[in-house]
């Protein structure tokens, strides 16, 4: 699951910020990315290789949670961190609906302190 349109939720986030006069939270987390799609696959293709940790591991950055949901998937436990509370709140919901919610949780992270 990822935002249907990024570029209406920008527009509607610069409007808002905009009123606030601070611009600080760009909804990079609502679409995809093409590194996710790639470190997700190798990881997937390499999970042989790749040791699964016998405690949490910390995502940094998840966005709509894709490496993360995928990782626990592989059986890892997944702390899945973001800036921002509604990517948090859609990387919940994708655990939920790919059944590792028990392997996954999600944690706020102000990188800026």
């Amino acid at each position: 699951m990822e935002v249907d349109d990024t570029y209406v939720l920008l527009d509607s986030l610069i409007e808002i910020e905009n009123k606030n006069q601070s611009i600080e939270r760009f909804p990079y987390w609502a679409e995809i990315w093409p590194s996710s799609i790639g470190l997700a696959k190798w990881l997937y293709e390499n999970r042989s290789h790749v040791s699964t940790p016998k405690g949490w591991v910390k995502e940094l950055g998840c966005g709509v949670g894709l490496v993360g949901i995928s990782l626990a998937a592989m059986g890892w436990h997944v702390e899945a961190t973001d800036y921002v509370y509604d990517a948090l709140i859609l990387a919940t919901e994708n655990a939920r609906i790919n059944k590792v919610k028990n392997r996954h949780r999600v944690s706020y992270l102000d990188w800026k302190n």
